[in-house]
């Protein structure tokens, strides 16, 4: 059996601070954590938009960056009091 040359699809409209847009599996929305980016073979992957590129698998997995990151909807209560006691110091001055 031949092996089926796989692609990722980038959509080149936009993107998250450095952070790509690929279409995630069964075309459902967009990630930009590759993990979670659908694999396409090649007529699928050139038969979107013109805006969509079809990047083989192995080209865009040979340059992934990790970034830590926090989701600041976990953190926002501590952002909010922050903010206020950041208030409270400036209005004593």
């Amino acid at each position: 059996m031949d092996d089926v040359k796989l692609f990722y699809i980038l959509d080149t409209r936009s993107c998250c601070g450095n952070c790509a847009f690929w279409w995630a599996s069964n075309g459902q929305g967009y990630v930009c954590d590759l993990s979670a980016a659908g694999k396409y073979t090649e007529a699928e992957a050139n038969s979107h938009r013109p805006t969509d590129i079809a990047v083989p698998c192995e080209v865009a997995e040979a340059n992934v960056v990790h970034h830590v990151r926090v989701d600041v909807q976990q953190i926002s209560p501590y952002m909010e009091r922050g903010r206020l006691s950041r208030a409270k110091k400036n209005k004593t001055r």
